[in-house]
């Protein structure tokens, strides 16, 4: 499933309070129907191709064959013969007022998918695609809220409004400059875009490099989560702040040249629900405790903090026994040789 990355409603009428009248007016009466041979169903030919028929302003249901409609409020188009059936309220379709033409629904589906769709092609050079949700993003009897940053969500519903008012007035540009009102949107929305692309702008879920500090990470190869993960923090050897992950740090975790982490998922399922563990020996121990997945940094150890990310329209967000490793590098690492003193790690 694609990501879409703005609502077809509230995001939308944000971007452009006026757009929804763009909607209006395209949909037709339909009169003089027929009874069919099956009791309650009405026929009428010659409508043309129907996306969505409506009975007195209700949207009916369509049905996947004419053998399907055995209940009010069904339709069936036969696009062979070219004839609508449908099944109306009470068995006199008289009694009705009945409109067909192109469902608005859908429309708006289609603007936001094609809207979400320029995004990601604009902002793929720089940033990972999916667009991964705000840390902020909170999930409510299973629909999340807020999931992306306003702006991102402003710069698509714009795009998505250019594109809805401009099927009925294109957009005119000249030489580069918008002209009217769909090319205006589509213009803010792409210029908030690049933004994001020439850092003039930052999500809210990126790494500064001094956030990264002396940590990096990647995912094990046979890894299947959609979701993700991020560290910051400087490894600090001599830290003995206890935390909820290793509350046991009264011993400080000493550097040696090659010191590598791992996270693993211990308990499977979305953000907030799938559990982790943590190693400090590459994953021939763990620290035995599960700790549950979250989009707020916690401190695992020693300075460095992780945080978990969803992707949205993932199935699972995180998978049982996924691991990412770490790889820690203290500062002012010194070799053994006395003839250097340091050496500048490069992340």
């Amino acid at each position: 499933m694609q990501t879409q990355y703005c609502n077809t409603s509230t995001d939308l009428s944000r971007a452009y309070g006026r757009v929804f009248e763009y909607l209006k007016g395209q949909q037709q009466i339909l009169r003089g129907f027929l009874p069919h041979t099956t009791a309650n169903i009405f026929r009428k030919a010659g409508t043309g191709y129907v996306e969505a028929m409506f009975e007195d302003g209700v949207k009916m249901t369509e049905a996947a064959s004419l053998g399907a409609v055995d209940a009010a409020q069904e339709w069936y188009y036969d696009s062979t013969n070219d004839v609508l059936y449908f099944y109306p309220t009470g068995g006199v379709p008289e009694n009705h007022q009945y409109t067909i033409g192109q469902d608005i629904d859908t429309i708006r589906t289609d603007a936001v998918k094609v809207a979400s769709r320029e995004a990601e092609a604009r902002l793929h050079s720089k940033h990972i695609v999916p667009i991964p949700m705000s840390p902020s993003a909170t999930v409510s009897g299973g629909v999340v809220k807020d999931p992306y940053d306003r702006d991102f969500i402003d710069a698509v519903a714009k795009i998505a409004c250019g594109h809805l008012i401009g099927n009925v007035e294109p957009a005119v540009f000249n030489d580069g400059i918008p002209e009217n009102i769909a090319a205006q949107l589509l213009a803010a929305g792409r210029g908030v875009l690049d933004e994001y692309v020439t850092g003039k702008r930052t999500f809210s879920w990126e790494l500064t490099q001094s956030e990264i500090g002396k940590a990096k990470h990647w995912p094990d190869s046979s890894n299947t989560s959609h979701g993700m993960i991020q560290l910051r923090g400087e490894f600090q050897p001599d830290r003995t702040t206890t935390t909820s992950v290793y509350p046991d740090l009264s011993s400080p975790v000493g550097f040696n040249q090659d010191v590598f982490w791992k996270i693993k998922i211990t308990t499977g399922g979305a953000l907030g629900t799938a559990t982790f563990q943590v190693s400090k020996d590459n994953g021939t121990t763990y620290n035995g405790t599960d700790i549950t997945t979250s989009n707020q940094w916690a401190e695992i150890s020693n300075n460095i903090f992780v945080r978990f990310l969803a992707r949205a329209n993932a199935s699972t967000d995180f998978i049982v026994n996924d691991t990412w490793q770490i790889e820690i590098n203290a500062p002012g690492r010194q070799p053994l040789s006395t003839h250097v003193k340091s050496v500048k790690v490069v992340i």
